[in-house]
């Protein structure tokens, strides 16, 4: 068996503005399929649920019903 096959890292997609300056990332999780946002410092930003289309901000409050994370993270 190949170790590899059981640990994989997480997809993450850096965001960059005009600059070239990074904003923030997304990391997928694998084990529950949220996208979770981090801002350019590694804070967190909020998260997105794709299977109840929610997006929670870092508190954990529900603020959109669609995935808005990276107008949370650009907005910062």
């Amino acid at each position: 068996m190949d170790a590899a096959a059981y640990h994989q890292p997480a997809p993450i997609q850096i965001l960059r503005d005009r600059r070239d300056l990074v904003v923030g990332r997304l990391e997928e999780q694998r084990s529950t399929g949220k996208i979770i946002a981090y801002d350019g410092r590694g804070l967190l930003g909020g998260n997105y649920d794709p299977r109840k289309g929610t997006t929670r901000g870092a508190r954990g409050v529900v603020l959109a019903r669609r995935d808005v994370l990276a107008a949370l993270l650009v907005c910062r």
